[in-house]
C-alpha cells in the first residue's frame, strides 16, 4: 500500500512538470448553457416480427443404414408328454322327484309333489301338484262346514332342437273359499233354520302355454321368440241367502313375439303382441 502511494505521487509530479512544458496560450472556447440537459431515449423499432435462428456451427453428417434379418438356429428338444387319457367324468346326479307333506291344527292337510325326467340333451318333461285345505275353518261359527281348499295340477314338456327350443306347459287350478258368515245366532233366528254350510265361492282355471326360442342370435332370422298363452277362468257363488247362483267366466289369449331388427349397424329390439280378453258375469 505504501509503495502504491509513492508511485502515484511520483506520477503526479511528472504530469505537472509535463503540463508546465506545454505552450501557455491554448486559445479560447466560449460555451453558452441555455438549458439543463435532458436525456431522451428513442423509440425502439423491431426489424423482424419472428426472428429466425440458424445454427451455423453444427454440421450434420448424413447416415444411411438398413436392418437385415438373419435366422438363428435354436436347438430345443422338449420332453415327450404322456398321452392324455379320456376318462368318464361323473355328472352330478339330479333328483327326479320331491314330495312335501304336513298337517296342521283345525284339520289342515298339506301335500306338494314334483317329478321330472332324467337329464337329456334332446328333451325334458315333468309334473307337479299341490293341495292345501281346512276342514272346519273358523271355530265357534254357526256353520258346520266353512273350510277352504286350494288345488293345483300341471305338467310341462321341452324339446331341444339344434337351433331352437320348444317349451310348453299345461295346468289347472281348483280353489274354494268360504264366507264364514256371522259369529253368533241372531235373536230372531231359530237354530233349526240355520243352514249347515256357509256360502262359498269356487274357482276353476285351466291354462296352456307354448313358445319357440332361438338358441342364439339369428338362428330364427330376425325373430328371437314367438309364443301363445291361453287360460279360461270361471267362478261360481253358492249361497244359501240367494235363490240364484252367480257365475263369472273369463277367456284370455295372447300371441307374443320378440324381434331384433338391424338399424344403422345396431340391433333394434321390438316386441309385437296380440291380446284377446273376454269376460262375463252375473249381477244381482
Amino acid at each position: 500500500m505504501k509503495f502504491l502511494k509513492t508511485f502515484l505521487l511520483v506520477g503526479f509530479i511528472g504530469f505537472a512538470l509535463s503540463a508546465q512544458a506545454q505552450p501557455t496560450d491554448l486559445g479560447t472556447v466560449e460555451v453558452k448553457v441555455t438549458n439543463s440537459y435532458k436525456a431522451k431515449v428513442g423509440e425502439a423499432v423491431k426489424h423482424n416480427e419472428q426472428p429466425r435462428f440458424e445454427d451455423t456451427t453444427t454440421s450434420k453428417i448424413p447416415v444411411s443404414y438398413k436392418i437385415t434379418s438373419q435366422p438363428i438356429e435354436v436347438k430345443y428338444s422338449p420332453e415327450p408328454i404322456s398321452a392324455a387319457r379320456i376318462v368318464h367324468v361323473p355328472v352330478e346326479k339330479l333328483s327326479q322327484g320331491m314330495v312335501k307333506g304336513g298337517f296342521g291344527l283345525y284339520g289342515t292337510p298339506f301335500l306338494e309333489g314334483y317329478w321330472n325326467s332324467k337329464r337329456s340333451s334332446t328333451q325334458s318333461y315333468g309334473f307337479w301338484g299341490k293341495h292345501y285345505s281346512t276342514k272346519t275353518g273358523v271355530q265357534e261359527n254357526i256353520y258346520e262346514s266353512n273350510g277352504l281348499s286350494q288345488n293345483t295340477l300341471g305338467g310341462y314338456y321341452n324339446h331341444f332342437y339344434r337351433n331352437m327350443t320348444w317349451e310348453s306347459q299345461l295346468y289347472g287350478k281348483w280353489d274354494k273359499y268360504s264366507y264364514y258368515g256371522v259369529d253368533g245366532f241372531p235373536d230372531s233366528l231359530d237354530y233349526r233354520d240355520v243352514p249347515r254350510e256357509a256360502d262359498y265361492n269356487w274357482y276353476r282355471q285351466y291354462g296352456v302355454s307354448t313358445s319357440l326360442t332361438g338358441k342364439k342370435q339369428k338362428d330364427m332370422g330376425w325373430l328371437d321368440k314367438v309364443g301363445l298363452d291361453y287360460y279360461n277362468f270361471s267362478g261360481r257363488l253358492k249361497s244359501n241367502n240367494f235363490s240364484n247362483q252367480f257365475n263369472a267366466n273369463e277367456n284370455y289369449m295372447k300371441i307374443g313375439s320378440a324381434w331384433q331388427l338391424p338399424a344403422a349397424g345396431q340391433n333394434l329390439d321390438l316386441d309385437l303382441n296380440l291380446t284377446y280378453f273376454q269376460t262375463n258375469f252375473d249381477t244381482i
